[in-house]
């Protein structure tokens, strides 16, 4: 292996020195706990100090990874940022400054840059025509704890805040999947691979916590365990059990393509940690998202369809046994999915029911442009997030940076092994539950339509054709 050079050696001390500096900063102005502060500076240094060894663009490239893995842990941040975040956007940097150094070409579809500039106008417009202070002071919102309230940002700040929240996810991680995956296609699969990877860790940790072997939810987040549900890495229950859904795509393909029986098992493992993580959960959403990824994968994918028969028979006889032995298992399964007998469900659907009227309020007071970004994850409801957040704008604009996505992995047909539609079920499988989900702009969502995008990016730098 040949040494490192004198820039890939300065360019660790320099982003390393930034970390530690920054990080321990934040800790002295009271911002970061000690105990976040280091480990995830120690994190960062290893990660840097191994992947720059191999060269700049493997330091970009090691970022995108990391970010990937640490999507769906947004219960473990400091200073308002996951780890996912400073990661992303220093892949970008360094990914955009290495072609940019080598005069490369780079490829990002049309279709990406659709919903970023729908996000800027109409955070503009909100900036410049903001709802009045007296209809913000009668919202309703979702009732928090009084342990976990925090002072609400001016609305203004909080506008350009989420924007650039999400342009980080719409924008920042297409752009930096197009500039590595164009190069190396073989890192698409690796990348989803990689964030399903990260969704069972999340998983496992929930299942930990449930067991009472550890405790690291509430030593992250104060708002977990409510009504006995468990949230993992994530900032919520209803989180882990998306990120949970999300992957199960991911993992049902790779069962089915694994070439060996030995790698088979490795991924039904990892299916049942997802598994276990969705039940201590308690999201029914995230059940029916998670059971519905998994039936469209299998027909979605030509090894998936010869097997749909006796999958069908072997759950059947499964759920047909379980049930004759353990006559109350439904019941309790039911119970613990909150489907039945669960006064939190009662709870969290009157919640519901009083944050979409309030939505259904604020597209009638602005129906063209919305009242702002602040309100983009209040409705539990991802379309009247859309509308009540940036109007009619955002919801066509979000329609056709879906749209745009949906064509391409047409074209893309069965790339990878059919990746392109694994990937499209993931996000059909979040968008179908969108109606009781609020969860809108955070990175995992975006990441298979990132991947799409890098793979269009690797197709039209091979045939030299327009992205």
């Amino acid at each position: 292996m040949e040494r490192p050079d004198a820039r890939v050696l300065a360019t660790i001390v320099v982003v390393a020195a930034a970390l530690v500096v920054g990080v321990l900063l934040a800790d002295a102005r009271g911002l970061v706990p000690v105990s976040r502060s280091v480990p995830v500076v120690a994190a960062m240094a290893v990660v840097l100090g191994v992947v720059a060894v191999r060269g700049v663009e493997d330091l970009g490239v090691g970022l995108l990874l990391l970010a990937a893995l640490t999507a769906t842990w947004n219960g473990l941040s400091g200073v308002g940022l996951s780890v996912a975040q400073p990661a992303l956007a220093g892949a970008l940097v360094v990914l955009a400054a290495v072609a940019v150094a080598t005069g490369r070409r780079i490829h990002v579809p049309g279709w990406v840059w659709v919903l970023p500039a729908v996000l800027v106008l109409v955070a503009v417009l909100a900036w410049y025509f903001p709802p009045s202070p007296g209809y913000l002071a009668t919202r309703t919102l979702v009732p928090v704890p009084d342990s976990v309230a925090t002072a609400t940002p001016p609305f203004a700040l909080a506008n350009v805040v989420n924007l650039v929240r999400w342009l980080v996810s719409a924008a920042a991680l297409p752009v930096a999947a197009c500039l590595a995956i164009a190069a190396r296609p073989r890192l698409a699969p690796l990348l989803a691979i990689t964030a399903a990877l990260g969704a069972a860790v999340n998983a496992a940790v929930a299942i930990t916590d449930e067991l009472g072997l550890t405790a690291i939810s509430a030593r992250l987040v104060p708002i977990v365990d409510v009504g006995g549900r468990q949230a993992g890495l994530s900032i919520q229950p209803n989180h882990v059990a998306l990120a949970v859904a999300v992957a199960v795509p991911v993992v049902t393909w790779r069962n089915l393509v694994a070439p060996t029986l030995a790698r088979r098992l490795a991924w039904l493992v990892v299916g049942t940690v997802l598994a276990g993580g969705l039940v201590t959960s308690a999201s029914r959403a995230g059940l029916i998202s998670a059971v519905l990824g998994a039936g469209l994968t299998v027909l979605a994918l030509r090894a998936g369809r010869r097997l749909v028969l006796p999958l069908v028979g072997g759950v059947v006889a499964v759920a047909v046994v379980a049930v004759a032995a353990f006559p109350a298992l439904l019941d309790r399964v039911a119970e613990q999915l909150r489907l039945s007998g669960a006064d939190s469900a009662d709870e969290s659907n009157a919640i519901r029911e009083g944050i979409a009227r309030q939505a259904l309020a604020d597209v009638e007071h602005s129906p063209l442009h919305g009242l702002g970004l602040p309100v983009a994850a209040d409705a539990h409801n991802v379309y009247l997030q859309l509308l009540a957040s940036g109007g009619v704008l955002l919801l066509l604009g979000f329609g056709v940076f879906v749209l745009g996505f949906v064509l391409e992995v047409r074209r893309l047909g069965d790339v990878g092994d059919g990746l392109p539609r694994v990937l499209l079920v993931s996000v059909v499988s979040w968008l179908l539950v969108g109606a009781v989900v609020n969860q809108l702009t955070d990175a995992f969502l975006y990441l298979p339509v990132a991947i799409v995008a890098g793979l269009a990016a690797a197709r039209a730098r091979t045939v030299g054709g327009p992205a």
